[in-house]
């Protein structure tokens, strides 16, 4: 049987859930993002007051890389976490929407570093344009400079 990964708020949501799926032994508590490396397209559920946990990006960085960008319903839900902590810009990593954590803004400055192995193409967003695209090189940074408002 296929791992079944459970992604909740807390420790005591997984468990009462747990209980619930009573003889269901392919549960996996996700307590921490590397418990879902080394799994090709790893599927479960979202409980509780999973949208409140400090690692919540980091778990989807994971999976997203583990369905190799092609999962629809995770690309979705990351997005809409990602607006719900919205900032003015979007940035956008080889078409992926980053959060807020995978860049910083220093005054008009937003630097976007490239984590992959690969040239990525870096894009800044505001709602209703594009304000800036660059390719930046592998494990590199690009440091852009905004000649709009952030505030």
């Amino acid at each position: 049987m296929d791992k079944k990964f459970v992604i909740a708020g807390t420790d005591k949501e997984f468990w009462d859930y747990a209980k619930k799926q009573v003889g269901d032994p392919n549960l996996v508590m996700v307590h921490k993002p590397e418990v879902l490396h080394h799994n090709d397209k790893p599927h479960g559920v979202f409980i509780g007051t999973w949208r409140s946990r400090k690692d919540l990006f980091e778990i989807f960085n994971a999976l997203e890389i583990l369905w190799n960008f092609q999962n629809p319903i995770i690309r979705k839900i990351r997005e809409d976490l990602v607006k719900a902590a919205a900032s003015p810009i979007a940035v956008y990593l080889n078409g992926v929407l980053q959060a807020p954590a995978d860049y910083s803004i220093s005054g008009d400055v937003v630097r976007v570093y490239n984590p992959t192995n690969s040239l990525a193409t870096v894009e800044l967003k505001t709602a209703d344009k594009m304000l800036y695209s660059y390719k930046v090189m592998p494990y590199d940074a690009v440091n852009v400079k905004l000649h709009i408002s952030l505030t």
